[in-house]
């Protein structure tokens, strides 16, 4: 077996580094575009950032520097401890707060009785608009499942997560607690 002289050993070695950084960085690049921060917050504002009053409306937020600029459309639905639906999907729109930080929200009227385990959450799901129809579809056979067997909250979005993804989206979700206090 012939020996391979040390240089270009050492320029393949190299090559071979620089093509899977490359790949490495383009993965994750795609990841992070998928991946954004979801808030959930009582409108108007209450004592803890955690509560939703059920007399508060709520406001569903992706905080991310790349909101408003996804080629993916976002929706958000509301689900109580249980994993049935409090409110269906609304999208959510582009827009600059006062402090000049771009978010996409949407507002869903007050809840108006209190939710099963006391736990309202927002799961909100960046789309393919070509894959939109499907997602909707799936997500009404997910919940409508969960309900039927009495699920909780962490069955409905385990099982939604890995088919939006399938799809070509990503879901992520935030949960609130409504206070003692609300009935």
């Amino acid at each position: 077996m012939k020996a391979i002289p040390g240089r270009l050993f050492i320029f393949g070695f190299a090559l071979v580094i620089a093509l899977v950084a490359a790949v490495g960085f383009r993965t994750l690049k795609q990841a992070q575009d998928r991946r954004f921060a979801v808030s959930l917050r009582a409108l108007p504002a209450a004592s803890a950032p955690d509560e939703i009053p059920i007399t508060s409306q709520i406001v569903v937020r992706i905080e991310k520097r790349t909101a408003g600029r996804s080629d993916q459309t976002a929706w958000a639905l509301l689900l109580d401890g249980s994993g049935r639906l409090l409110a269906e999907l609304q999208p959510l729109s582009a827009k600059t707060l006062d402090n000049g930080k771009r978010v996409e929200e949407t507002t869903f009227p007050p809840l108006g009785r209190v939710p099963a385990q006391r736990i309202v959450a927002a799961i909100v799901v960046r789309m393919p608009p070509e894959n939109e129809a499907q997602i909707r579809a799936t997500l009404s056979q997910i919940l409508h499942a969960v309900e039927q067997r009495n699920g909780q909250l962490r069955e409905a979005f385990g099982n939604l997560l890995p088919t939006v993804r399938r799809l070509g989206g990503h879901a992520e979700l935030v949960q609130g607690q409504v206070p003692k206090s609300a009935g």
